[in-house]
């Protein structure tokens, strides 16, 4: 549920790779407030410092806020970012520079996961007259126009066992994961040639790229005790008291 949007220097890439300055930073901004309703943490308390509000949206579908409840230990990690140059004072890791010690976002409102579902395809959004829903469908292939090649069309088959062909008026959006959109492209005819006709499937594009270079995203938590100290000293009374100082300390990598 982190929510991220990235580091500036990826999209100006993709920018520059495919030669498209609409897949710049700056162009996509846009389109992604648009997506964003950023709210209150669960606790209500108060956020400002945690983030940056001028690069945020608030009146989109999908929730976005900061952590709630605080833990005392989070004000000693942030205090790090003052007393060393070590650890340089993040204060908003959606800003298109993720380095640094700051506030992570989440895609939660309310206490609760704001996902796809709940944000576009609740009782408020599928009653759009300019949008349908197909459940129990799986897209196939994705097929080109023998006019002018550009891809317009979406082959899919139902839980019935009927294949249907649909043709948009102006573009076709794959979003079908990490795994499932290369596999329509290869089935659609695009991908390495080699492959494709391995599988016996007409090559259209020739792009070795399709469904390459997948990396895993690793997570590890490391929490553990650091130190303990014990020192004695003497009271008022006379007597020796015993002062314990447990210093605990965990981070993300």
């Amino acid at each position: 549920m982190f929510y991220t949007r990235g580091s500036s220097e990826d999209f100006n890439r993709y920018a520059e790779v495919t030669r498209d300055p609409g897949w710049s930073w700056t162009s996509i901004q846009p389109y992604i407030r648009k997506n964003e309703k950023f709210i209150a943490p669960a606790d209500h308390h108060n956020t400002t410092g945690q983030f940056e509000p001028s690069i945020h949206g608030f009146h989109g579908n999908n929730l976005v806020s900061l952590p709630g409840f605080p833990q005392a230990i989070d004000s000693r990690v942030i205090q790090t970012t003052r007393d060393s140059e070590e650890f340089s004072f993040n204060q908003d890791m959606n800003s298109g520079n993720l380095l640094g010690l700051g506030w992570s976002q989440a895609t939660i409102g309310g206490g609760s996961r704001s996902s796809s579902a709940t944000a576009y395809l609740n009782a408020e959004f599928s009653a759009r007259k300019n949008l349908h829903i197909l459940v129990n469908t799986r897209v196939t292939r994705v097929l080109s126009s023998p006019c002018d090649g550009t891809f317009r069309t979406v082959e899919f088959v139902q839980s019935q066992g009927l294949d249907w062909v649909v043709s948009a008026r102006k573009e076709l959006i794959l979003s079908a994961g990490t795994i499932g959109s290369p596999q329509i492209l290869m089935n659609s005819g695009i991908g390495a040639r080699n492959e494709l006709e391995e599988l016996g499937i007409p090559t259209l594009h020739d792009l070795p790229a399709v469904g390459k270079n997948l990396t895993d995203h690793p997570r590890l938590a490391s929490n553990w005790i650091a130190a303990v100290l014990v020192k004695y000293k003497e009271g008022p009374s006379g007597r020796y008291l015993r002062v314990t100082t447990i210093f605990c300390a965990f981070t993300f990598q």
